[in-house]
């Protein structure tokens, strides 16, 4: 008896070992978004197979545009170097209800954008389906027995090569691969060129090692608050990158960007008595001094303009103290009765101090109406306080003193 174990195991093993390589390599997934990449349709070209032989309506609704619904689907994902594809499925052995197969191909998983389609069943027998594909964009081919039909099916195909990207270029098309930027909240714009086959290829930007998420466009926009040095790279990849299923990749392109404050730009104004207060940007000056503001460039670079505002000394009068009040006698019925300023305070604030830098009294929307008492009411004694007038970014507009006299 042994000697007919052997044969009968050989035979056993053959046959399993068959049905292994029957089985269809690459497997279809039962959904869309789980369909194993092929990275050209001549991995589909002689692909035999059978639909699942369950019930798997994964499939849009309707299947095609032009109708029919989804039973047992099974899914493919593929790219191609582009341009016209011819894919033929034979389909025979039909063991259900003899009604035959369908097949499409999608290009997205939310069934917006049908590539083609056949809907009709018309039992055993072989169709056609022509598609012109965009390079390296991923696509979603499926196959559906008719009301749940079961059958032996072989695709075939003609075009679909595997994509090839071409080298990219420089970030910005910066020679020398430095590219100079101001520190500031303004985005900037990075860019690669597209490759000349017009790849729809996804992008992967990383900026000091840390991959970008969400950037897998070949342009994206940056913001640079701090100042300092980044490194700045890119690579193209034909793929899902989701699924870390990638045909192809170029090499990885860097740059190095550097961030640097703007240098302040430096002036002198010289107005006559009359034109005090000046207004300057929204500011206020009661004085003659140096005074900041913030600007933006047309580069959207944010710079510090100091400006020296002098007396014109040729006006005799340039003496501007009676724009404001520098003693106040409270409960007097005079003018002096509150410090005021000759010119609009509004949305200034104005902080009163003691000699020892205590803040006495706050008015964040100051009306010329201080009158010596503090914020919580109590009478100031006669003596000399401090008091600064600020603008509502902050710029100082007055300092000094004020001396209160009630007698």
């Amino acid at each position: 008896m042994s000697k007919f174990i052997l044969p009968i195991f050989i035979i056993v093993v053959l046959a399993i070992f068959g049905e292994i390589l029957a089985q269809c390599i690459p497997p279809g997934a039962n959904f869309c978004k789980d369909a194993n990449l092929l990275c050209s349709l001549n991995e589909l070209n002689g692909y035999t197979c059978s639909m699942p032989n369950y019930s798997n309506p994964t499939g849009c609704s309707p299947l095609c545009p032009q109708g029919g619904g989804a039973h047992n689907t099974a899914w493919w994902a593929f790219v191609t170097n582009g341009g016209n594809v011819t894919i033929t499925i034979t389909y025979q052995n039909c063991s259900v209800n003899g009604t035959g197969v369908q097949l499409g191909i999608w290009g997205d998983c939310e069934c917006k954008e049908s590539i083609a389609c056949q809907p009709n069943c018309t039992g055993a027998g072989q169709f056609t389906v022509n598609a012109d594909f965009q390079a390296c964009k991923l696509y979603y081919l499926f196959v559906d027995g008719c009301s749940g039909d079961v059958c032996d099916f072989t695709i075939t195909t003609t075009g679909g090569e595997s994509p090839k990207l071409q080298p990219l270029g420089k970030i910005n098309n910066e020679e020398d691969l430095i590219i100079d930027f101001c520190k500031g909240d303004c985005e900037k714009n990075f860019f690669i060129n597209a490759q000349p086959m017009g790849c729809v290829a996804e992008y992967v930007w990383k900026l000091d090692g840390k991959e970008i998420i969400g950037k897998n466009q070949n342009s994206i926009n940056l913001i640079f608050s701090d100042e300092n040095d980044f490194q700045l790279c890119v690579k193209a990849i034909v793929g899902n990158i989701k699924s870390n299923s990638i045909c192809s990749e170029s090499e990885q392109v860097c740059a190095f960007i550097k961030i640097r404050n703007s240098v302040d730009k430096i002036g002198d104004k010289i107005l006559k008595k009359n034109q005090y207060p000046y207004d300057w940007f929204g500011d206020t000056i009661f004085l003659p001094g140096k005074y900041r503001h913030k600007f933006l460039d047309m580069a959207c670079c944010p710079f510090d303009s100091v400006v020296t505002f002098e007396c014109d000394l040729s006006d005799p009068n340039c003496d501007i103290s009676n724009n404001f009040n520098t003693i106040i006698t409270p409960g007097d019925g005079s003018k002096n009765e509150t410090l005021f300023f000759n010119s609009s305070t509004q949305n200034s604030e104005l902080i009163i101090y003691d000699k020892w830098g205590s803040v006495l009294f706050r008015s964040s929307n100051y009306s010329n109406d201080w009158n010596g008492i503090t914020n919580n009411g109590t009478e100031l004694p006669d003596g000399v306080y401090i008091y600064t007038l600020k603008s509502n970014n902050g710029l100082i507009l007055l300092k000094g003193t004020v001396t209160i006299k009630r007698k």
